[in-house]
């Protein structure tokens, strides 16, 4: 351990981080996920798994209701 590092800084950003990375790739594995080839702004992901879970969805709806607007 570094006596010169801050754990509640860590932690801080280990909080924030996680979130982040959740709300980027969760969509990828969502029930509703679709991709438009014609129209690549109305894709909800860019890469899209075959195998999906709802889980995943009500994941995802929790983060964009806490998420800032």
């Amino acid at each position: 351990m570094d006596p010169n590092r801050n754990q509640a800084v860590g932690a801080l950003r280990l909080c924030v981080i996680l979130p982040v990375l959740l709300h980027h790739t969760v969509p990828a594995h969502c029930v509703y996920g679709h991709f438009n080839p014609r129209h690549y702004l109305w894709s909800s992901a860019a890469i899209l798994d075959q195998q999906r879970w709802t889980g995943f969805d009500i994941i995802e709806d929790y983060d964009d209701t806490t998420s800032c607007p």
